[in-house]
């Protein structure tokens, strides 16, 4: 059974000049391709931002003891929320708010919330919270992001306090305490399920739950060619997934609707009929559905319309038409 939970996120490392809390925000990585990758990616976070004031100087954040709306996410925002630990504050027990994601037997990847809690004064991680921050460097810092998950420290008397982690030399919250976050022994209050990640489907198949419409996408750089040869050779079994649209996102894109592998006979068939594509015309009716078609165990794939003007996408970003008997064969 695979599970992971969201926890300290480091994003991918460059260097940048001095202002480190001034982090340039970190794209999720694409997939493994020059051109630019069609399969949606859960976006990362972004870094945390910079505050004119040490953690340590900001007024105590008083909470409920239980887990607000937003709590489950990962966010390294949060951090700007918090606020000192007040001087007089004992710690009875810790809570902490987080999502799994695991593998469900026959329901693909299921997200649940989880609800925490460590009985401990939790004194390793409360003489990190009482750190002073460090003094902010000019000299270069490593532009990443450091995640805050939702903790907070509850008194016997159920009285809880948000407190902020301190600034480390680059104004990220200092990994110190972070650490003893997790060293902390949680046991598990609640499970409420949060919805499906991944379907069954779409990991029995290969095919991504969500992909984007490179299409759409690539309507301004995608020109019109004669017909040629989608890949070089043979390019063995072929995956064709194929998609719904996804209404009110802002990078167009659809959900996996079906997905197959063709055996060798079909594979022929639609490999020749897709080279015989000749060049597209002006479109001036927009697609709704539409098919990716790539060679099994490889990123290079194509992109079919399923309707409107049934356009094909090829992996050199020169756009083909195919006709009704090759949209049949997709869809």
């Amino acid at each position: 059974m695979t599970r992971w939970k969201a926890g300290l996120g480091l994003l991918t490392l460059v260097l940048t000049v001095s202002g480190c809390g001034r982090n340039a925000p970190v794209g999720a990585a694409g997939p493994a391709s020059t051109r630019p990758g069609p399969q949606f990616t859960t976006p990362a976070a972004p870094p945390t931002p910079t505050n004119a004031d040490p953690p340590e100087l900001r007024p105590p954040v008083w909470v409920d003891a239980n887990c607000p709306p937003g709590a489950y996410n990962y966010d390294p925002l949060t951090q700007a929320n918090r606020g000192r630990l007040p001087d007089e504050f004992v710690t009875a027990w810790v809570l902490r708010c987080e999502t799994e994601v695991r593998d469900v037997p026959g329901q693909g990847r299921q997200a649940f919330r989880l609800v925490l809690r460590a009985d401990t004064p939790a004194a390793e991680l409360v003489a990190q919270l009482r750190r002073p921050s460090e003094r902010q460097t000019n000299g270069l810092c490593l532009a990443y992001g450091v995640g805050v998950p939702y903790f907070a420290l509850v008194d016997r008397d159920n009285k809880a306090v948000l407190p902020a982690v301190p600034n480390d030399e680059c104004g990220r919250p200092r990994r110190d305490a972070l650490q003893e976050l997790e060293k902390l022994h949680f046991t598990r209050l609640s499970e409420t399920p949060a919805g499906e990640v991944q379907s069954q489907k779409s990991i029995d198949t290969g095919c991504p739950e969500k992909y984007k419409d490179m299409i759409t996408i690539s309507a301004d750089r995608a020109k019109p060619a004669a017909a040629r040869p989608l890949w070089p050779g043979s390019p063995g079994p072929l995956r064709v997934c194929t998609y719904d649209p996804m209404p009110g996102k802002d990078v167009p894109g659809g959900q996996l609707r079906t997905a197959r592998t063709l055996d060798a006979g079909a594979t022929a068939d639609l490999v020749a009929a897709l080279d015989k594509a000749g060049p597209a015309a002006a479109c001036p009716t927009p697609h709704s559905r539409f098919a990716v078609i790539s060679p099994v165990g490889s990123n290079n794939w194509a992109m079919a319309e399923l309707d409107g003007c049934q356009r094909l996408l090829r992996p050199d970003y020169t756009l083909g038409r195919l006709d009704d008997r090759v949209v049949a064969l997709l869809g």
